[in-house]
């Protein structure tokens, strides 16, 4: 993986990417299935999610210990 920076959205990704660059998309886009601060990687043939941020707003320390198990 090359970190190259950020976008500001999807569409914003670069078309001509090399395999293990990965960039990380500002905004949401629920038509791309897009969580504000994704961050894909170019496989070689498309743009692969490599998940998100996960956000915990309250969480009880037995909660977040049972995301671990």
């Amino acid at each position: 993986y090359e970190v190259m920076g950020s976008v500001n959205n999807y569409a914003d990704l670069p078309t001509d990417a090399e395999k293990g660059h990965v960039y990380n998309v500002v905004n949401a886009d629920t038509a791309n299935n897009v969580r504000a601060g994704d961050n894909f990687v170019w496989t070689g043939s498309e743009w692969d999610n490599l998940g998100g941020v996960l956000q915990i707003d309250v969480a009880t320390t037995s909660e977040i210990e049972a995301l671990f198990v």
